[in-house]
């Protein structure tokens, strides 16, 4: 017998006792973390283009936080990732990973990333960090680790659901005083009278840490958590970025490019106060009675609009004779790089098929009800309470960077070009990711889909 066999033959053992030894309507629940720091002197992905952004330090360790959660025999599992986003190839490796381990089937794994700028590139970003091929051929069966761990440690738990009011933490970077998310929301899993593990979401990008920083770091709500966890040993915390598309940490204004002294004041002030609205929630949160428990998943199609193709023909070659000439400034010359192989990518886009649209998964968790529903992009916040609202007897969570990476979702006011504007989530980061740029009405699709997904799960 291989060890393969003899480790699935052990978790079946373990899993059919754990079953007989608690009562019927028992939630069991097991946590563990995997460390998925890099090595240093890779880059780290945001902020491009083509900045070479190389980690010389640790700020703080990057890594996998992971549950799995069992009720009459159905388990599922849920892990973060402190990097900025996963792919759909990526998150098929870990579930395959997994299933073979554990025997949990892969649409019952919800893999999310926390979205911090100063982690890994793991995704094809063209320009916003290259990618390292041996670290990535490795940190699938390290995220999958933290989720056998997870598995192999199952126990009676008692689940409790709390969430605060928040203010202070994050700022809308596309309108002024537009709207933020104005609550954070936490399940907190007791075994007997020690907190073994806590879930929390909320909406806000990863991002004081700037480009003139050099140190792996799981940013703000990472170093938050870690306070929480610190405070109750041997606890796991899992953050579920929430729909910060347009949410950068307050002050918004004060973010970008800012000297390490400043980003470091930042993050010590804006952690504490996070960590601050998380003991709230968690000191608050209330018995939740939990008899029913589901995940599951589905494909949809977000619309696309092919760019012109002799425009980006054009367009590349131009760019491309710029820079044969040479001589050029840094910044000139990183422009270029980045308009060249942008162009190139949405040439290649063509070859794939469909072309009007990107097929990619949302997900829907039910615990009780607490409703958890997973997007894989970058949401404007307007779009996830418009999602909130269309479910009002449900305690909705909209978690973002799961399971995929589809860039962001834009409100529609932002494909505008009436005042010459060229906006950046519209139109710019399609460019990045190697794609077209959605549809104006991308956003109504995918919160039309998400809310009859989550009309699904409550149905049963």
């Amino acid at each position: 017998m291989s060890c393969k066999q003899m480790r699935m033959l052990l978790t079946v053992v373990l899993f059919t006792l754990g079953i007989s030894c608690a009562r019927a309507g028992t939630v069991l629940a097991g946590f563990a973390t995997e460390d998925i720091t890099p090595p240093l002197n890779l880059e780290m992905a945001g902020f491009g283009p083509f900045l070479e952004r190389k980690a010389t330090a640790i700020h703080d360790p990057l890594l996998a936080h992971a549950m799995v959660m069992e009720l009459e025999g159905v388990r599922i599992a849920v892990v973060d990732c402190d990097v900025a986003a996963v792919t759909g190839g990526f998150t098929q490796m870990v579930r395959q990973a997994v299933e073979s381990s554990t025997g949990i089937p892969g649409n019952r794994v919800l893999i999310s990333a926390t979205h911090t700028h100063s982690g890994p590139a793991i995704p094809h970003w063209i320009g916003w960090g290259a990618q390292d091929p041996d670290y990535l051929k490795g940190l699938p069966q390290k995220v999958a680790a933290a989720i056998n761990a997870a598995s192999d440690n199952l126990h009676p738990v008692s689940v409790f659901y709390g969430e605060v009011p928040v203010e202070g933490i994050g700022e809308n970077r596309e309108y002024d005083n537009g709207p933020v998310d104005t609550k954070l929301r936490v399940l907190k899993f007791m075994q007997g009278d020690k907190m073994a593990g806590f879930i929390v979401n909320y909406s806000v990008h990863n991002v004081i840490l700037s480009e003139q920083m050099h140190e792996y770091s799981a940013d703000l709500t990472g170093v938050g958590l870690a306070k929480i966890v610190q405070e109750n040993p041997g606890s796991v915390g899992i953050y579920l970025q929430g729909s910060c598309g347009d949410i950068n940490p307050r002050p918004a204004h004060q973010i970008n490019n800012q000297p390490p002294e400043k980003c470091l004041s930042l993050l010590n002030q804006l952690s504490e106060a996070f960590a601050g609205y998380v003991r709230q929630a968690l000191a608050s949160a209330s018995p939740i009675d939990v008899q029913q428990m589901a995940m599951e998943s589905k494909r949809i199609t977000l619309p696309e609009v092919p760019t012109d193709k002799s425009l980006a023909l054009r367009t590349m070659l131009m760019a491309d004779d710029l820079l044969k000439h040479g001589g050029l400034p840094p910044r000139a010359e990183r422009s270029l790089l980045w308009t060249r192989d942008t162009c190139r990518a949405a040439l290649d886009r063509f070859n794939r098929q469909p072309l009007d649209g990107r097929e990619t998964e949302i997900q829907a968790l039910r615990i009780q009800d607490v409703l958890i529903l997973t997007d894989p992009g970058e949401l404007f916040i307007s779009f996830a309470n418009q999602i909130a609202q269309a479910l009002p007897n449900w305690k909705v969570w909209v978690a973002g960077y799961a399971n995929d990476y589809v860039g962001y979702i834009p409100a529609a006011d932002r494909y505008n070009m009436k005042d010459d504007q060229y906006r950046y989530a519209a139109y710019f980061t399609p460019l990045m990711n190697g794609e077209f740029h959605y549809r104006e009405d991308v956003g109504d699709v995918l919160v039309q889909d998400m809310i009859a997904l989550g009309r699904e799960a409550t149905a049963r």
